[in-house]
């Protein structure tokens, strides 16, 4: 992941993550989500985060864009993604959420 531009919902604010420090926090929290590639699920409410990452696949070769659509509901997150091997996920691991959350609120 090179960077990350996320847009708050509750603010609008959009901000750009490119701290190696703060994209490898997000790294960790995504490595623990469970993903279920052929589920659809719609949510109730209009998501919290709306996040784009910017990823490098091959060398030499333009960056790969994936949008997430993220809602934190207390110690969970669900988050959305339109990656064909990803689709919805959860994240449940109590401090992965607050660290996805506070990193992606906060931005930089």
């Amino acid at each position: 992941m090179k960077k990350i531009s996320e847009q708050s919902i509750n603010d609008g604010e959009e901000k750009i993550i490119a701290s190696n420090d703060n994209l490898k926090k997000i790294q960790q929290a995504f490595d623990k989500i469970k993903w279920s590639p052929n589920t659809e699920a719609e949510m109730a409410r209009k998501e919290d985060i709306l996040a784009t990452s910017f990823i490098q696949e091959e060398k030499n070769m333009p960056e790969r864009l994936y949008r997430y659509r993220i809602w934190f509901e207390g110690e969970t997150a669900t988050i959305i993604s339109d990656k064909d091997n990803e689709g919805y996920g959860r994240l449940t691991d109590k401090e992965q959420v607050e660290v996805l959350e506070s990193v992606l609120l906060a931005g930089e």
